[in-house]
């Protein structure tokens, strides 16, 4: 589990580091940031599937424009041409720090709207020194770099084996030990997604995000609750409790009131 973001050069965030649980909920006037989170979250799913570009942002719910607007800019600070994320991951395991991946983002030419992004992941692993899958790792670093000195110049070959895990999911999941280190996959990023209901897209008018099973602004919404069996409508009908004005609801197969008003 995520249990903090920092945010950095983002839009309206400065800076800002947010603490995170299994729920989260933002409440502010309109404009003071909220979405920005959401869509630095994404721009985090883009980089993580290596796929930072206009569509691939589009379709995971970011309003986007040129990358000059995209970073901060306040009045006498110097606008930078980069902003930073950084997410902490839980490990659950007890007396033992989160793992934290890291992506600086960077635009060729931030007043160019279709700019090429580049970006930059740091993997880091806390207190590394006091934990038996460091002396693993370290093992394992001498035998593929064919270096056994315990001196400074050993640490750099540490340190480059180290930087491997950023880039090498199949060495990262070997070193971290899958099956003990629970909900710590960053690859789960590549699934966020920022939805944004309208009444349109709703009615089936406007489907142009083409997401499956439901698209970003509530299309197919219809398809997939005609696709829940009775035991998941029921389910469906108890939360419903939680929207004050539904009473209940039901699926209008023959799209009788598609275009009512």
């Amino acid at each position: 589990m995520i249990t903090e973001i920092t945010i950095k050069n983002y839009k309206s965030i400065l800076s800002e580091t947010i603490p995170l649980s299994n729920v989260n909920v933002f409440i502010g006037e309109n404009g003071c940031g909220k979405t920005n989170i959401l869509e630095a979250v994404a721009f985090a799913s883009c980089a993580e599937e290596n796929n930072v570009n206009i569509e691939n942002l589009y379709s995971k719910g970011v309003r986007n424009a040129k990358p000059s607007l995209v970073f901060s800019s306040f009045a006498g600070k110097k606008q930078k041409d980069e902003f930073y994320l950084n997410f902490d991951f839980s490990r659950n395991l007890e007396n033992e720090k989160p793992i934290v991946q890291s992506y600086n983002l960077k635009a060729e030419n931030k007043e160019d709207f279709f700019a090429k992004w580049e970006v930059k992941k740091r993997f880091d692993y806390y207190d590394t020194k006091h934990d038996i899958r460091f002396l693993n790792m370290l093992n394992k670093a001498k035998k593929e770099k064919g270096f056994w000195s315990a001196d400074e110049l050993l640490e750099s070959k540490v340190a480059e084996f180290i930087q491997e895990l950023t880039v090498n999911e199949e060495l990262r999941n070997e070193f971290l030990g899958r099956s003990k280190v629970n909900n710590l996959d960053s690859t789960k990023l590549e699934n966020f997604i920022i939805y944004t209901l309208n009444t349109k897209s709703l009615r089936g008018i406007y489907t142009e995000s083409k997401k499956e099973p439901l698209g970003i602004n509530g299309e197919n919404l219809d398809i997939l609750l005609m696709s829940f069996d009775k035991e998941e409508a029921e389910e469906l009908r108890k939360y419903s409790r939680l929207i004050s004005w539904l009473d209940d609801f039901f699926i209008d197969k023959e799209n009788i009131l598609m275009l009512s008003t």
